[in-house]
């Protein structure tokens, strides 16, 4: 961010950058007065923001880690990193495009930078802007809407200050995922974390409906969420009940997550933790199947034994959302797949994307909860990121649990992907909640993800012979 400002600076001629490095090559026709940017309010805040993380951050501990508060942690990553690549590639761009002729830059004005946001809207506009919104909290916004009639100086002042959103938002959720470890996540702590997550999303109502604004603002309502739950020791439907939060196992933030996503957001590649062809840190492990050991170098390679000793094996992909995992499997021979999901939107768009490709898979809407197969119907389940979306939901965890182990042949694997640790998936949710033969984990490290991710897997047993 400060780097994209320093090129807007240039570019107004109130900061002196080498032009090669700035144009690569386009040199200014006239030097400009040397002059660097100035803290901007949202610096000032995210200052305000970082005292809170730091704090947060000296508390340590090495508890549980709630999911839904994992899962937010890992999505703000992702979209601060993907907000400051398209910050700085537009910055880039703009320093470079000069208006006038000759392709140098224009006389700069003293009007302040892009990068610093405007003032807040006042409350009753944002309460306003709230009466007109589908969900509460959240802006109405029509498909495909990035305000292609703004000027490009304007869209990178939203990238800009977006960024900025985003950074302040993950320092927060890094916050409440260390308070929630520590056990200091209570009442005092969600009184001062709160107001900071209010005026983030106030300030993400200014700004120009993007792909990017959505995706903020869900991620902010789901840490909202995951605050009032953890805080107050509240279930997911007084949650939701509160204004502007949500949480990650309630339908209602899918919906709003998926319908307002432009087509070519849902036409992209989007992995929860790791893909299927990622590399990981190459290990030899033995299957709980009693297979033979092997070597894995990609998470493919850890899942793969798992997926059916049959010929042709029957897989359902729990919560597939528009992750491509399926079509990897499918083309490294696993072709009898079922994805699931609770959005019917993301799922055509699927459907649309993979149907010629991969005939032999199909795409249905249905609630892991509530299966409508037969019991005994496939030979493997996978999970990555569902079980981590629900498991503070007791009720909802076991009955997806449940579901599982009845819908598994004997000898098929529920296969769990997660952050999530052996004693707690394993040990505390899937062997509570159902009867399996064996159960294990294997860990595993890869480039994406700074913290270790586990396969956790349960293998159903033979059914029972009364004598």
């Amino acid at each position: 961010a400060t780097l994209a400002r320093a090129i807007l600076a240039h570019r107004r001629g109130r900061l002196k950058l080498r032009p090669s490095f700035v144009c690569m090559g386009r040199r200014p026709a006239a030097a400009r007065p040397l002059r660097g940017p100035q803290p901007t309010a949202s610096a000032r805040s995210a200052r305000g923001a970082s005292a809170v993380g730091d704090t947060a951050g000296r508390a340590g501990g090495s508890g549980r880690r709630d999911g839904p508060l994992g899962i937010a942690v890992w999505l703000a990553r992702r979209v601060a990193g993907a907000a400051a690549g398209v910050a700085l590639v537009a910055a880039v761009r703009a320093a470079c495009s000069y208006p006038g002729t000759g392709g140098a830059p224009s006389q700069g004005s003293e009007r302040p930078l892009a990068s610093e946001p405007e003032a807040p809207l006042p409350h009753d506009a944002a309460r306003a802007a709230e009466e007109r919104s589908p969900l509460p909290g959240f802006p109405k916004r029509t498909r495909g809407e990035d305000a292609d009639q703004a000027s490009p100086e304007r869209k990178l002042d939203n990238k800009l200050r977006g960024h900025a959103l985003n950074l302040r938002l993950l320092k927060l959720t890094e916050a409440i995922d260390t308070l929630g470890r520590s056990g200091r996540l209570d009442d005092n702590a969600a009184r001062i974390i709160g107001p900071h997550l209010d005026q983030i999303d106030l300030e993400a109502a200014s700004l120009e409906p993007s792909d990017n604004v959505v995706k903020l603002r869900a991620v902010l309502a789901a840490v909202r969420g995951g605050l009032l739950k953890r805080a107050g020791n509240l279930t997911d439907e007084e949650v939701e009940a509160a204004s502007s939060s949500f949480s990650f196992a309630s339908p209602r933030y899918w919906d709003y997550y998926y319908e307002n996503a432009s087509d070519a957001s849902l036409g992209g590649r989007f992995d929860w933790y790791v893909a299927w062809d990622d590399e990981i840190t190459e290990q030899e492990f033995a299957p709980l199947t009693g297979a033979e050991p092997t070597r894995a170098t990609r998470l493919g390679d850890l899942l793969r034994p798992y997926l059916g000793q049959r010929r042709d094996p029957r897989v359902m992909m729990m919560g597939c959302g528009n992750s491509d995992m399926s079509t990897r499997m499918y083309a490294e021979g696993v072709q009898q797949i079922v994805n699931i999901d609770i959005n019917e939107r993301v799922l055509e768009a699927m459907r649309v994307r993979f149907r010629a490709a991969a005939p032999r898979m199909s795409w249905e809407r249905m609630d892991a909860a509530s299966l409508d197969f037969e019991a005994a119907s496939f030979d493997a389940i996978v999970d990555k990121t569902t079980i981590d979306a629900i498991e503070s939901n007791a009720t909802l965890l076991e009955a997806v649990v449940r579901e599982a182990h009845r819908t598994l042949r004997p000898q098929g694997a529920l296969i769990s992907v997660s952050f999530q640790r052996p004693e707690v998936r394993v040990e505390k949710q899937m062997r509570r909640y159902a009867g399996w033969a064996v159960c294990g984990a294997h860990r595993f490290e890869c480039a994406k993800s700074p913290d270790p991710l586990y396969v956790n897997v349960c293998v159903k047993g033979e059914p029972e012979v009364s004598g």
